[in-house]
């Protein structure tokens, strides 16, 4: 009997030109950084990943509940209508249909301010009720501030945010949490 031999595959010669971009940082993972650095907590999404996330996949809810408890808040997971999210301290996480959780800095009237992509969108109510699942995670910080000064420091945090993966110094000089610290610094 004669014996196959497997002849490996030609690999083609790579061309020339810039690196591969690194993929985006995960939704859920981007939403628990800024999180964490609205609350003076320094903090990445690729740190945050190594820490609470199994490796290539996003971050969901109860997850995120432990993650925010180990950094040093006291979140607490609740259900209701727009009047009880409008009512609660900002930001919160609000949890999509699709298992996302955006965080929403102000919900007012007929509208609401939310991060979507990494950048802060105001957007219609109805437009949010539609894919919305009437649960969201009280992110149980600091007090926050007027909604004015929570818009100012979420930009300040998603500029920090979208300039790299790692992120510089924290949104109100607080501590690190970076991948395999507890959060102390």
């Amino acid at each position: 009997m004669r014996e196959r031999r497997y002849a490996a595959p030609r690999r083609q010669p790579r061309a020339a030109g810039p690196e591969p971009a690194q993929p985006e940082p995960l939704p859920n993972l981007r939403s628990l950084a800024l999180i964490a650095r609205l609350a003076g907590i320094e903090a990445s999404p690729d740190g945050l990943a190594g820490r609470f996330a199994t490796p290539g996949l996003d971050i969901e809810s109860a997850a995120m509940v432990r993650a925010l408890a180990e950094l040093g808040l006291a979140p607490a997971v609740r259900q209701g209508g727009w009047a009880e999210l409008a009512r609660e301290p900002m930001p919160l996480l609000a949890q999509l249909r699709d298992g996302s959780l955006l965080p929403v800095v102000e919900a007012q009237g007929a509208t609401l301010r939310l991060v979507r992509g990494g950048e802060l969108h105001l957007e219609p109510r109805d437009a949010f009720l539609a894919e919305w699942t009437g649960r969201w995670i009280a992110a149980g910080g600091p007090p926050w501030g007027d909604a004015g000064h929570t818009v100012a420091a979420v930009e300040r945090a998603l500029a920090i945010c979208t300039a790299g993966t790692e992120m510089g110094a924290p949104a109100s000089g607080g501590k690190h949490a970076g991948a395999g610290e507890e959060g102390a610094g």
